[in-house]
């Protein structure tokens, strides 16, 4: 079956900053790790496409952020040197990239009438031990231990489980 691309989606992903490298919340240089996806979205988001783009961040570095660029230089630590310049046509920002794909997912949930978009707090907590198991480390404190961004996950877990509960009322 063939089709076509509507959407890039994406969820903390590191985007370019205004020397073309990539950094992480605290400064430090990881573009050894991080491979173009940013390319995408930049020839998606300035060609005219008919591809939509979202970003979701939390920290001024991931995709997306470009489009509030000045915002994040003014206001997050480290935002001269971290400060994505790759633009989407759409972005979501929340405390945590997670807790915005969360709430990007409840909203499409809602107005799905199949009822094909699930949000599961066991798969999540699954997943996230799953990461912290193969080595994932925490954003802020680049320490692999079971938090995300700095939050528990038993913290993590109570903000999904108050999004279904808006979900299903």
């Amino acid at each position: 079956m063939t089709g076509t691309i509507d959407y890039f989606i994406s969820i903390e992903r590191l985007g370019r900053a205004k020397d073309s490298r990539y950094y992480n919340m605290r400064g430090e240089d990881v573009s050894q790790f991080v491979r173009p996806i940013d390319q995408l979205f930049i020839e998606a988001y300035e060609n005219d496409s008919n591809i939509t783009t979202l970003g979701i961040g939390d920290g001024g570095n991931e995709i997306g952020m470009g489009n509030i660029h000045d915002v994040v230089i003014s206001n997050i630590n480290k935002g001269e040197t971290i400060a994505c310049i790759v633009k989407c046509h759409h972005l979501i920002t929340a405390g945590v990239s997670n807790w915005g794909a969360y709430g990007l997912v409840a909203a499409m949930a809602l107005l799905d009438s199949s009822k094909s978009l699930q949000l599961s707090v066991e798969e999540e907590v699954k997943f996230m031990q799953d990461a912290v198991d193969l080595g994932a480390v925490d954003g802020l404190t680049g320490v692999c231990e079971k938090k995300v961004d700095g939050f528990s996950f038993d913290y993590h877990k109570n903000v999904l489980e108050d999004i279904l509960k808006i979900v299903k009322s």
